[in-house]
């Protein structure tokens, strides 16, 4: 279940930072960013590093995991494996897919990638209180 968990976490809680700027330009604020701005005083900057910050501890959490998984078997320590394996591939899946597609960064996304900069886009007229 902890693998599971983590995996979920950590997808979803690195989705936000992708996805933030996109949808602060829309007027959404259902993301972990703004929840950590409005609810707990964070700045941008903060938010997005407490939320490094809790990426970094979950996958953390994922290895230490996976580690203390106890033996089966082999057949069944094969089917454990090949799930784990899943898992990873779907976290670094997610990395690979946030980078390459335009949904965030646009055609920018691998510039991203390298410096870590991100230009906030302007927030829609309709959506300006």
């Amino acid at each position: 279940m902890g693998l599971n968990q983590a995996a979920n976490d950590f997808v979803t809680w690195s989705n936000d930072i992708f996805s933030y700027n996109v949808e602060q330009s829309r007027g959404d604020s259902y993301n972990m960013i703004d929840i950590l701005m409005k609810y707990h005083g964070y700045d941008l900057q903060g938010a997005v590093d407490k939320i490094g910050m809790l990426c970094q501890e979950t996958i953390d959490n994922f290895v230490e995991y996976n580690k203390q998984l106890p033996p089966w078997g082999k057949e069944v320590d094969d089917m454990v494996q090949i799930y784990v394996r899943g898992l990873q591939d779907w976290i670094v899946g997610s990395l690979h897919w946030s980078y390459q597609t335009t949904r965030y960064f646009g055609t920018k996304g691998q510039e991203v990638k390298k410096n870590r900069h991100v230009k906030l886009l302007p927030v829609a007229e309709e959506q300006k209180w």
